[in-house]
This record gives structure tokens, sequence and C-alpha cells, in this order.
């Protein structure tokens, strides 16, 4: 895990992106014991220190150029939703 945080820093890329697809990566390999977890415990315990550690990284400057994009799209897909079901 270390190793893959100071590479995701050397390659300039979010950390919990290439620990996902590390993760992925390790499914795939043949051997490996099945872990079996109920998904609400993955964001109860797993989700939380995820969007801390992305929002403590987080820049006022960067918020406030991404505000209008992301205000945009929180609108589309809050009011698109309930179309889908």
């Amino acid at each position: 895990m270390l190793l893959l945080i100071i590479l995701a820093q050397k390659i300039k890329v979010a950390y919990p992106v290439l620990l996902v697809v590390a993760g992925l990566a390790i499914s795939f390999v043949p051997g490996v014991p099945m872990l079996n977890m109920d998904p609400e415990l993955i964001f109860i315990i797993f989700l939380p220190s995820l969007l801390y550690k992305a929002t403590y990284s987080l820049t006022f400057t960067l918020l406030y150029q991404q505000y209008s994009k992301a205000k945009r799209r929180a609108t589309v897909w809050n009011r698109g939703t309930p179309f889908c079901f």
C-alpha cells in the first residue's frame, strides 16, 4: 500500500484511484482467497476515509475554479435521477 501511495505521488494521480485499480488487479490473480464483505460495510468504513482525504487535500482555489461545473453536474444528476427509475 505504501508503495502504491508513493507511486501515485510520483505520477500525480490520486492514491485512492491507484489503490482501487491495484485491488481490482489483485482480484484477477488466481489462487487469491475470496473475501466476502457486506457492501454496506464498505460505505460505513472505507468511503468516509477516502472522502475525508480527498476533501482535506482540496484547495479553495481549485474548489472555486470547479464550482460552476460541479454545481451544474449536481443539478443535472439530481433532477435526472427520478427518471431513471
